[in-house]
């Protein structure tokens, strides 16, 4: 979990993104028809599915995180290629950035003045970016300030919106970096393209979580008027709403995407949480074996590695990394039975043709 998920943002009406383009829902139910050769006509009606897999696990914990009975641990934010990163929190209370290449455990620790926490959110090739708290008394009151940075070519360098008080970063993509600002009580995203500070509003959300990156593509989360939230993934030009179809009154939170796989979490009915990878057609669910009450959550996606945390009995954060192993679907009947009769119907246009002919 990012340091800035509690902090709140809200941006001015000039610097929306707000288009008038057709909004699509995912996922649809798909009627789709297909026209054939010689005129012959099948139907297939396509309903977005979920899988179980048989995946692997393993567990990531940095050393020095704390164990019970204080409750920190180590939480998973993200994966590029070999690097694993996060944030950890020691037995004091603050928190230590990480990255994990596969053998070694890096600490990230923002040295600016004050700084009392620092945690990784993105990685783009030797471009780091995240938070980092700063503690100060204003007032006579010990007051603490979220701010995003970004760490290149040996130097730390902080990335704050202008337009909010506090910053969170949560991902970079080709230089491109995504996160969200604080102003009053509301969220806002934003993209920062090296020279300006762009907001990202969904026009369905009443705040908007921007969480992820990859290419032109944005992913994250709004809530609606009545506090439900739902995913969506923005190309540059519409925003299309992402929902789990076994998440409860509008709870599905996207936070990762590599390519056309996006990843999440949701909680069902029973309150439970359980991460998921969508690969655009399928929704997969995770859920570590270890997880009490299946309290699973998806962060980061890189081709089928997806990066998780979970909590134990004693509410301890624990990171993990999943491969996701395809499940194997078969035709559904309906698109096996409007195959066949498209066959069926081009069989006898063709012999009543030849018939003709003859």
């Amino acid at each position: 979990m990012r340091l800035f998920d509690l902090l709140k943002s809200s941006p001015p009406e000039k610097r929306r993104l707000i288009t008038g383009t057709v909004r699509p829902v995912f996922p649809p139910t798909k009627l789709w028809f297909a026209i054939g050769l010689s005129g012959a006509v099948a139907a297939a009606f396509f309903v977005s599915s979920t899988a179980h897999a048989e995946n692997s696990y393993t567990t990531l914990d940095a050393p020095a995180a704390g164990n019970p009975p204080f409750n920190g641990g180590t939480s998973v934010t993200g994966i590029s290629g070999s690097n694993i990163f996060g944030t950890y929190s020691v037995p004091n209370g603050s928190s230590q950035g990480f990255i994990y290449n596969g053998v070694t455990y890096t600490d990230i620790n923002v040295p600016f003045p004050s700084t009392v926490s620092t945690g990784v959110s993105g990685i783009s090739g030797d471009q780091i970016v995240g938070d980092y708290t700063t503690e100060a008394i204003i007032n006579g009151t010990d007051t603490f300030t979220s701010n995003g940075f970004l760490y290149s070519g040996g130097a730390y360098t902080t990335i704050d919106d202008p337009l909010g008080s506090t910053t969170g970063l949560s991902g970079i993509s080709d230089g491109n970096i995504v996160g969200e600002f604080q102003e009053g009580d509301t969220f806002h995203g934003f993209l920062y393209n090296g020279s300006s500070y762009i907001t990202i509003d969904d026009p369905l959300g009443v705040e908007t979580f921007v969480r992820g990156i990859s290419g032109s593509d944005i992913v994250g989360f709004y809530t609606d008027a009545n506090g439900n939230c739902h995913g969506f993934l923005y190309n540059g030009s519409t925003y299309s709403t992402i929902d789990h179809p076994g998440a409860e009154d509008g709870s599905t939170k996207i936070f990762g995407i590599s390519g056309g796989d996006i990843v999440g979490f949701y909680t069902d009915a029973s309150l439970t949480s359980h991460g998921f990878y969508y690969d655009g057609d399928t929704y997969t669910d995770i859920d570590d074996p270890s997880a009490v009450n299946n309290s699973t959550l998806a962060y980061g996606v890189d081709g089928n590695a997806v990066v998780e945390t979970y909590y134990d009995a004693n509410n301890t954060a624990h990171g993990f990394e999943t491969i996701i192993s395809p499940v194997p679907e078969t035709a559904s009947p309906l698109l096996t039975s409007a195959g066949a009769a498209g066959l069926i119907w081009l069989r006898r246009k063709r012999r009543m043709e030849s018939q003709v002919e003859t």
